[in-house]
């Protein structure tokens, strides 16, 4: 609970005003949006204590699972696809190594995921605002795989996704050297 109240604390500072300082907090290694908790700076001790339990020096929860916690990104960019957050899912394959050239290839059919509801920071709760996974948002009545799951060309259109598919190849590469 401690760390993660002096890590959220120690970020808000480099955190833009507008934000209201929104956080993610997860477990490391779980996927469709298992576990997964969205709250303000102001609720980071309830929703610590909800996870890790209220005992004094608690370092994990009950379950030794390893947690994540970070910074909600911002801005979002909420323009491109009616007020709704969106991932971008594309295969990568990469060659080489640390002490080599680093070779990286990107498959250039890259999909947009889209959360199913319109994104409001009124209702954290809301995971429908949240996710865009589409294994989680096929379960909800409005989900419309047409409009939730598409080409990165149909949204951005040719030049500008070639744009995003560069620069995700520069950030793998520096990632990964």
């Amino acid at each position: 609970v401690n760390d993660v109240l002096r890590f959220v604390t120690d970020e808000v500072s480099d955190c833009p005003l507008q934000q209201q300082k929104l956080w993610v907090l997860k477990p490391s290694d779980a996927s469709n949006a298992y576990g997964i908790h969205f709250f303000p700076t102001s609720e980071a001790r309830q929703v610590a204590e909800a996870v890790f339990g209220t005992k004094e020096g608690t370092e994990s929860n009950e379950h030794g699972i390893v947690f994540v916690v970070q910074l909600y990104i911002w801005p979002l960019l909420l323009d491109a696809l009616h007020s709704r957050k969106f991932h971008i899912r594309t295969l990568l394959l990469c060659r080489g190594g640390p002490l080599k050239q680093l070779d990286v290839f990107i498959y250039h059919e890259s999909r947009v995921l889209v959360a199913t509801e319109e994104w409001s920071p009124q209702d954290l709760s809301n995971k429908w605002i949240h996710i865009t996974n589409m294994s989680v948002n096929c379960n909800h009545a409005s989900y419309n795989a047409a409009e939730q799951n598409r080409s990165l060309v149909s949204v951005f259109g040719d030049e500008r996704a070639k744009q995003i598919h560069d620069r995700m190849t520069d950030v793998t590469k520096e990632v990964m050297q």
